[in-house]
């Protein structure tokens, strides 16, 4: 044989095994974490095609605070505080019901099934993300009802997430909500328009995201693909975090009817995506030191 045909059959004879690992890989509670992680990418890029891309410069909305009296910075401050609300709710409702759902054998079913469980609940998640934003908040009833629909959504993808252990997701949890709280903090008190030019630039990094989540489920021995999904969707979730809490600050200021609802779904899809990767690393943490 040529050299060229010998090169072709050893590619293959590679590829073969590869995908033979990829399909006698088990679908640890670490591995469906990842691909949990997957379908909350996939519900912040929905997020994300449904928002404006055109902003009122900075200059602009200095002179609205300058001239709308305090009556606009109590408005504001209300509309922040009940979006936090609906933020932190959302995620109480996430946590009770991934709990629950996996008290009851719901994450065993879906690792049978891994990736049409994985595809399914991001369809349900996205599916019931787009009937919040359109259900105008004027038709309280079926908004809430949507919106708890997506939350418990949310709850059974998390579901496998369990397995790790009430310890590591105390420690995620309370990591998680430093990390979150700060960082909205910091994004709240700074200058107009400091993060909301990042817009852009975050969207490339999470298309990045989306490939590398999507690659590693399919193959989940890669170390370059689990590294950019686990440290490098921290760091850009961190970043979008930022993002997201200026731009529900934006809306809360220029909104003449401003939805908590709506506007906080970014935000809570930041918490998510940062809580999963960060009980990943305490969960990686703590299998090397045993």
């Amino acid at each position: 044989l040529s050299p060229v045909c010998l090169g072709s059959l050893r590619r293959a004879a590679s590829i073969n095994a590869e995908y033979m690992g990829i399909r006698s890989h088990p679908w640890t509670p670490l591995k469906v974490a990842g691909a949990a992680g997957a379908v909350g990418l996939g519900a912040l890029v929905a997020v994300g095609l449904m928002q404006p891309a055109n902003y009122v410069p900075s200059s602009a909305r200095a002179q609205i605070r300058a001239y709308s009296g305090p009556e606009f910075a109590s408005m504001v401050r209300n509309r922040m505080v009940k979006t936090y609300g609906y933020v932190s709710a959302g995620l109480g409702i996430t946590a009770l019901s991934a709990v629950t759902l996996f008290s009851r054998g719901y994450a065993a079913q879906l690792a049978m099934y891994p990736i049409a469980g994985a595809l399914g609940c991001m369809a349900l998640t996205i599916g019931c993300m787009i009937a919040v934003q359109v259900i105008p908040q004027e038709n309280v009833v079926p908004k809430h009802l949507a919106w708890g629909g997506f939350n418990c959504a949310m709850g059974f993808t998390l579901c496998p997430m369990v397995a790790l252990g009430g310890v590591v997701l105390q420690q995620a949890a309370v990591v998680t909500g430093v990390i979150v709280g700060s960082l909205s903090a910091v994004a709240a008190v700074a200058p107009d328009g400091q993060f909301l030019s990042w817009g852009p630039y975050l969207g490339c990094g999470l298309g990045v995201m989306v490939a590398a989540s999507i690659g590693s489920m399919f193959f989940p021995g890669s170390a370059m693909l689990h590294n950019v999904v686990l440290y490098g969707g921290l760091g850009l979730f961190g970043m979008y975090t930022c993002y997201d809490t200026q731009k529900m600050l934006y809306h809360a200021e220029l909104d003449s009817d401003y939805d908590p609802i709506n506007r906080g779904l970014g935000l809570y899809m930041d918490t998510i995506n940062i809580f999963i990767r960060v009980a990943q690393i305490i969960a990686m943490g703590g299998n090397r030191r045993k």
